[in-house]
């Protein structure tokens, strides 16, 4: 069962003329493929507005993304081709190439024999949107719309909820923040997933884990487009 059919508001793949989901074209010997999808009802999610950022917002995040957890148990693997976990030791954000100087390589290796031995029952590892941030998501009159799914994998359930939260610990978003914010959010987003899923005790403890791999992949961020070299300080892997 796919998610629009679980009852999942996602943005809808639009055919092309010729009928076809995604259109292949070659321009100068390189080839690109073409997709479309439809234009998400709402408005972007904007963390000044009350009446946008606030409990209720949080509690239908939480029960959209444990909605999509449980859809997630009832697809069939073989048949939905996508990128599949973590291998042991597998340098998936090309730290050995971009850390030329070793800084954070010993780090990195460390973290990536951690993630190689977390367990990977059905109840914790599953297809995941993989970037479930408010930045993929529209709201409309209380409803959420996910979309950008281009980087959907099987991984880890922990990972979604680790990107929810990482975003607002960076950028503009923090400063407005109160102390007692990760409650707040936590509580009434475990409060909307638990609707839909149990919340296992084993994501739970894996969010940590999964908070640490979103800073790698910061900082990777940072770095290849440039920012990290303007930064005064770097201090982005605690």
């Amino acid at each position: 069962m796919g998610l629009h059919n679980g009852g999942v508001r996602v943005s809808l793949p639009v055919e092309s003329i010729n009928r076809n989901l995604i259109e292949t074209v070659s321009d100068n010997g390189v080839i690109y493929y073409l997709v479309s999808f439809e234009k998400v009802p709402g408005r972007p999610i904007d963390v000044t507005q009350p009446d946008v950022w606030n409990k209720d917002l949080f509690y239908n995040w939480g029960q959209t993304m444990g909605k999509m957890h449980k859809l997630a148990g009832k697809m069939d693997a073989s048949s939905i081709k996508r990128p599949m976990g973590l291998e042991a030791n597998a340098d998936i954000f090309h730290v050995e190439r971009v850390d030329s100087q070793g800084k954070i390589k010993e780090k990195y290796q460390k973290h990536l024999k951690t993630l190689s031995v977390l367990p990977t029952g059905t109840e914790l590892f599953g297809l995941i949107h993989n970037d479930f941030h408010q930045g993929n998501l529209r709201v409309n009159s209380g409803e959420i719309t996910l979309f950008d799914f281009d980087d959907c994998a099987y991984y880890w359930f922990a990972n979604n909820i680790a990107a929810s939260f990482f975003i607002m610990r960076t950028g503009r978003i923090l400063p407005l923040m109160e102390a007692a914010f990760p409650k707040q959010f936590f509580s009434k987003f475990f409060d909307g997933y638990a609707k839909e899923r149990t919340v296992y005790r084993g994501i739970t403890e894996q969010i940590p884990i999964l908070l640490k791999q979103r800073e790698f992949f910061y900082w990777i961020f940072l770095l290849s487009t440039g920012i990290w070299t303007n930064l005064k300080h770097g201090n982005v892997i605690h």
